[in-house]
């Protein structure tokens, strides 16, 4: 089972102008690196939620390898 959280980047050129990410993960934290690591030059990180528990995820729907 994974969280969903909802994370906020922020342009700093265009003060409330960002965008919203979807995470699933199992962390906080791991969320907040996820979200570092979609920022394009002069963005960050400004807020990390969680949105959702114990989310099920069906892997055979996202495309994982059938045995």
């Amino acid at each position: 089972m994974v969280n969903v959280y909802h994370a906020y980047i922020e342009n700093h050129n265009a003060p409330g102008n960002g965008r919203y990410l979807y995470i699933a993960t199992d962390t906080l934290q791991n969320a907040l690196a996820i979200g570092k690591a979609q920022c394009n030059k002069n963005e960050e990180v400004t807020s990390v939620d969680l949105t959702c528990r114990d989310v099920l995820v069906n892997h055979a729907a996202v495309g994982s390898a059938q045995h």
